[in-house]
């Protein structure tokens, strides 16, 4: 049996290498022990100024640069910062001829991935030192696009927020102006006007709250088997030839009420998952039927939910699952795909959609037979049910509204004001705790926004259940 270690190595691809270097007698010896080290999985070519090298970097086709610091037309640092900025995501190594630790690290907080003396190189050495400055420039990309993506969703979760509380007094004004004019009437279509331009700006902010894993399902009436058709033409071609799609959908399916994006998503990660099962082809069928569910083996996913279920029902003729695997299919993180090739959390938000949801989902797979995954979802009410709803009411209460935007605190006026509440408004969560501490019997009810400056909701509603546990 051959190495394990070489025959990774075959596979992998050429690395292309460039060294700036302007010493002739030194840049044979690299290129010398590279050829003699490297099995033929680096390739390296020279350019003897910086200009020269700068030019060559500019087409993206080098993988690593060996960089050394004193050059005709350039000297030190600003060498590398020149690389850098030129080639930014590529890993440099930094050849010197003087050992300087103070040297060697300013070089690698100045960008470089590792630092070499000339004097102490080796084939071997020089082999590692390039796939270590590789892996670690790639670990250090990855951490940035991490990060970078952590700060973005964190803005537009913020801006969401703000953008929302506008749109909320929008609308709400809307509403109330909609309830004091007569059907038909100028006025009535100018508020229609206003409230359908504010739900279509509120459209725009759930795009920013699902970019910043925010957003709650955005239900509307949907028929699965309009959804599925659709995007069947998508997944024909996404599967490709070898892999048959067959369709069995109910003719008399029932509607549900979900968001379609996501569940769309569900499709597209289910279906891709299958794919990825029939490396050699197969057949995947998606089937629809209405059921009733009455099953000791769902009792407890039903719970009290209503037994009434559209059923989607993906199979497909894969290698399937064992039984230790099929066990973990819904863990977050678990794929038995190659590094690289899959995150594992596809099953995982699938799993997560679907509880959203108020369904649930099984699985069944045997390997060589396949894998079938079963996905139970409400039955939404016709259009004509009766919907349980209660007549607005009223009292004579106390609410402390905590709220620190203007818009949204006098539209919670507007609404709760007429009803005979008697209302009372802090801008942070400090100020309602002195309001509660110098009238503690005087409040009824608190209604409070999430997002609050000072002290914030949770701790609100810490400090208020241990001053006064029953409230």
């Amino acid at each position: 049996m051959g190495d394990p270690v070489a025959i990774e190595q075959s596979r992998a691809p050429v690395m292309k290498v460039l060294l700036i270097e302007d010493n002739p007698v030194d840049a044979l010896m690299i290129c010398s022990l590279l050829d003699g080290s490297a099995g033929g999985r680096i390739s390296i070519e020279c350019a003897d100024r910086l200009s020269a090298g700068l030019e060559r970097l500019a087409d993206g086709s080098i993988d690593a640069v060996l960089l050394d610091l004193s050059l005709p037309d350039s000297a030190g640092f600003e060498t590398l910062t020149q690389v850098s900025a030129c080639a930014p995501r590529l890993p440099v190594v930094v050849l010197t001829g003087t050992d300087d630790e103070a040297m060697a690290s300013r070089a690698v907080r100045s960008g470089a991935q590792d630092y070499l003396i000339k004097s102490e190189m080796s084939g071997s050495l020089l082999v590692r030192s390039l796939r270590y400055a590789r892996e670690r420039k790639q670990a250090q990309e990855q951490l940035r696009h991490a990060q970078k993506m952590e700060s973005i969703g964190t803005l537009a979760g913020g801006i969401a927020h703000d953008f929302n509380n506008m749109l909320t007094g929008i609308m709400g004004f809307a509403d109330l102006g909609l309830l004091g004019v007569a059907p038909g009437s100028r006025l009535h279509g100018t508020f229609s006007d206003i409230k359908g331009l504010a739900e279509r700006a509120a459209n725009l902010t759930r795009q920013l709250m699902t970019f910043a894993r925010k957003q709650v399902p955005a239900r509307q009436r949907i028929d699965l088997n309009a959804t599925i058709a659709e995007l069947a033409k998508l997944l024909a071609r996404i599967m490709g030839r070898e892999i048959e799609l067959s369709l069995a959908l109910a003719g008399d399916l029932a509607s549900v009420r979900a968001d379609l994006s996501q569940i769309e998503q569900v499709l597209m990660n289910l279906c891709l998952n299958s794919r990825d099962a029939m490396p050699q082809g197969g057949t995947l069928r998606i089937e629809t039927a209405n059921v009733t569910v009455d099953d000791p083996r769902w009792n407890a996913d039903l719970g009290a939910r209503p037994r009434r279920f559209v059923r989607m029902l993906l199979s497909d003729t894969g290698i399937g699952m064992d039984p230790t695997t099929l066990a973990r299919a819904f863990d977050p993180f678990f794929t038995t795909k190659e590094p690289g090739q899959g995150t594992g959390l596809g099953l995982a938000v699938v799993y997560g959609i679907i509880q959203q949801h108020e369904g649930w989902i099984d699985v069944s797979s045997r390997p060589g037979h396949g894998t079938v995954f079963q996905i139970f979802l409400p039955v939404a009410p016709e259009p004509g049910d009766p919907v349980q709803t209660e007549a607005l009411g009223g009292g004579n209460e106390t609410i402390l509204v905590v709220e620190d935007d203007d818009v949204v605190a006098h539209l919670m006026g507007a609404v709760l004001g007429p009803l005979g509440y008697v209302l009372q408004r802090a801008t942070d969560g400090e100020e309602a705790l002195e309001i509660l501490q110098a009238n503690p019997d005087g409040v009824d009810l608190v209604i409070s926004d999430i997002a609050l400056p000072w002290l914030g909701s949770n701790e609100l509603v810490g400090a208020i259940r241990h001053r006064k546990p029953g409230q």
